[in-house]
């Protein structure tokens, strides 16, 4: 339930951010429709709404936000806030203003390993309770409202045609919704009633009542925006003149300063109670007197281009722009966890044979080299050393045949300031195919490009590219991409080093501190001469239950480590496997969020200076409402894990918040069944 809350939260302020453009160019429109009949200003509020209360419109090449700087259209939606900003290690937003954008950026708290929970997390949950709470008071303060008006109004008398009068009131209004009343003060004179009771009838015969009801409803939702205050007040402002000029047309303009005395002998009432939505009354008499006396009905001809000017612009302001390309509609996809680490992976011995029944072979393994990324100042200086870099790419061009948008800098995305990479007419273009380890193959660029915009459509994918004076020679899309499944690199673990730098102390003491020796045990998972020694720990460095398991050679030396923590953002299953006689380390995540998620294996040996030998890497990532999900392809890779499953036994486990140790096997825990999406169509 928290998590819905908290994805209705966001949806609602990418809704709020998209309707107060929209408000911001309606207060512009006003200006120039000043002289123009308010029907034409009151109806523009009408896309205010629908951008309000509607998540998705169409996209069309006539619409506002082509000529901002709006960010990717997802869904019919525009995300400048992305959904899983709260697991983002570096939370970022896309604004249509820089410098605005900049500085929220700034401000967003970034994850960090020493924390139980990720910051960002906790702002976007406080941030929807607050919300719900707002909402709250406002519908509260209504219903309140509503019931002592309703108190008040006991003591009027019906007049016929659903018209009261009562004493108790000093200004006319319209209450109600399903049979709505006209109620009229007692003091109004018989002149003057002819005058407003026509105003009240005109407010019934355009439903604006319901539309005031679902303008408060809009309202009482994005109450934090004082945008939609400022659209809530106006537009009611220019419905009332608007009925006002629909009066003189009527009656004629003969009546003009006797229906302008009407509104000002009832200026001096108080009004109805405001934050009434089944109930509005009659306001802002002087400028309504002033529209009133200035009114003149317009020809038809003026009538007809006013009309051809509000159309197209209420198309304009009701449309998304238009997404060419299938990355646009996920450009804010820079993935919460990194999928690819800055590490390259260089095959050595790599088996390409594949054990149907158990997922894989214990041959082959794969060393981690470091690689560079490619970097703003890289492309800024306008000469690329040869060499080869990491990019996420965000589109390919198929008729120049290069790459005309990424990222630098992780989160740095210029655009079309951003210098055009052109592959070289002899560029060699390859990528993985196996979901679970590197296999390259050689393809043409239009396969590549097929293969790198099936990935752009929900992230953007890391290529490795090699540059020799300036141009790509060499293009490597590094991960295997399908239904959100993709090779992946085992992520290295920081939390035991961490710990000792905050805390001031050595391994040692940070151990004999904080944690308990749970178990130990020997096994071969590397290249050192004898078995390597495996401590499991546990304990509470005082942000909740984690544990770390060290792992070391024969002789003491440290290898390597790994941690999991109870808190959701340091979830982790170790465990120790054996196949073909040669031992391995797996790690397996489990993030499921209903909607969305994502579920990633790692199975690695270790070599004797403690680097990781992966074996088998796989992430399967999901969301229900952009990421095709393919079943026989799922359970292919859910066969892969179980099999990893079958042959190991459990060392350490902080799944779902629950520290465990037990020596199991939990091949029946993590399978198909258990795992797959039936959301997504299985």
């Amino acid at each position: 339930m928290t998590q819905i809350i908290e994805q209705m939260f966001i949806t609602v302020l990418n809704m709020s951010l998209t309707a107060g453009i929209v408000i911001l160019a309606v207060i512009l429109l006003r200006l120039f429709l000043k002289k123009a009949p308010k029907i034409f200003s009151h109806i523009l509020w009408a896309v205010v709404l629908f951008r309000l209360l509607c998540p998705i419109s169409f996209s069309s090449a006539l619409s506002l936000f082509e000529v901002l700087r709006t960010p990717s259209v997802r869904q019919g939606q525009i995300n400048y806030i992305p959904e899983n900003i709260g697991l983002m290690s570096q939370p970022k937003v896309n604004l249509p203003v820089p410098f605005i954008e900049d500085a929220v950026n700034a401000s967003l708290p970034a994850a960090t390993v020493e924390k139980s929970a990720n910051p960002m997390q906790l702002v976007v949950f406080l941030g929807a309770c607050l919300w719900l709470a707002g909402i709250f008071i406002m519908a509260a303060h209504s219903i309140i409202a509503y019931w002592r008006l309703q108190k008040r109004l006991k003591t009027a008398i019906p007049e016929g045609d659903n018209i009261y009068r009562t004493h108790d009131i000093t200004t006319p209004f319209v209450c109600g919704i399903f049979s709505p009343r006209i109620y009229l003060p007692s003091t109004l004179l018989e002149q003057e009633k002819k005058y407003i009771l026509l105003h009240e009838q005109i407010h019934l015969k355009r439903k604006d009542y319901i539309w005031r009801i679902v303008s408060y409803f809009a309202l009482c939702i994005h109450w934090f925006n004082p945008l939609v205050w400022i659209a809530f007040f106006l537009s009611g402002k220019d419905m009332e003149m608007s009925c006002d000029e629909a009066v003189i047309r009527i009656l004629g303009n003969g009546v003009k300063k006797e229906y302008s005395a009407s509104l000002l002998a009832l200026a001096s009432g108080r009004h109805i109670m405001p934050g009434i939505p089944l109930a509005f009354g009659e306001g802002e008499t002087g400028s309504r007197i002033k529209n009133v006396l200035r009114y003149k009905k317009p020809a038809h001809i003026v009538i007809g281009i006013i009309i051809a000017v509000c159309v197209p612009v209420a198309v304009i302001l009701t449309a998304n722009p238009k997404a060419d390309n299938k990355n646009e509609e996920s450009a804010e996809t820079v993935p919460a966890k990194e999928k690819v680490p800055e590490i390259y992976h260089a095959d050595m011995d790599i088996d390409e044979d594949i054990d149907e029944d158990t997922g894989g072979d214990m041959d082959g393994e794969t060393e981690l080299v470091q690689i560079d990324k490619l970097t703003l100042k890289h492309v800024s200086s306008g000469n690329i050393a040869d060499g080869m870099y990491r990019l996420y790419v965000r589109s390919l061009s198929r008729s120049a045949k290069g790459i005309d948008r990424y990222l630098v800098d992780d989160d740095y995305d210029g655009g079309e300031d951003l210098p055009f990479l052109a592959f070289a007419d002899n560029c060699k273009f390859s990528v993985n195919e196996e979901m679970d380890t590197p296999s390259y193959s050689e393809v043409s660029f239009d396969s590549f490009a097929d293969l790198a915009e099936e990935a752009f459509s929900y992230l953007n994918p890391p290529l490795l590219l090699t540059f020799e004076n300036g141009l790509i020679v060499e293009a490597v899309l590094e991960n295997y991409y399908g239904s959100g499944i993709s090779y992946a690199a085992a992520p290295l673990d920081h939390f035991h080093a961490d710990m000792q730098e905050i805390t001031g102390l050595d391994s040692g003491e940070l151990l004999a501190s904080y944690y308990t020796l749970d178990s130990t045990e020997k096994a071969d998972i590397g290249h050192s001469p004898g078995l390597e020694e495996i401590m499991v720990y546990t304990g509470n460095i005082g942000d909740g239950e984690s544990g770390i398991v060290l792992f070391n050679s024969a002789d003491g030396t440290p290898l390597y480590s790994d941690s999991a923590h109870v808190s959701r953002a340091g979830w982790n299953n170790i465990y120790l496997g054996e196949r073909d006689g040669n031992g391995f380390i797996m790690t397996v995540h489990v993030e499921d969020r209903d909607m969305y998620g994502e579920y990633d294996y790692y199975v690695f040996r270790l070599s004797e200076e403690g680097e990781i030998r992966q074996i088998a890497g796989s992430s399967f990532t999901f969301d229900d409402d952009r990421i095709p999900y393919d079943d026989a392809l799922f359970a292919a890779w859910a066969e892969k894990l179980e099999g990893y499953l079958a042959d190991s036994y459990l060392l350490l486990s902080t799944q779902d918040g629950e520290l465990r140790t037990e020596h199991v096997s939990e091949a029946g825990k993590y399978n198909y069944e258990t795992l797959k999406r039936e959301k997504g169509g299985a």
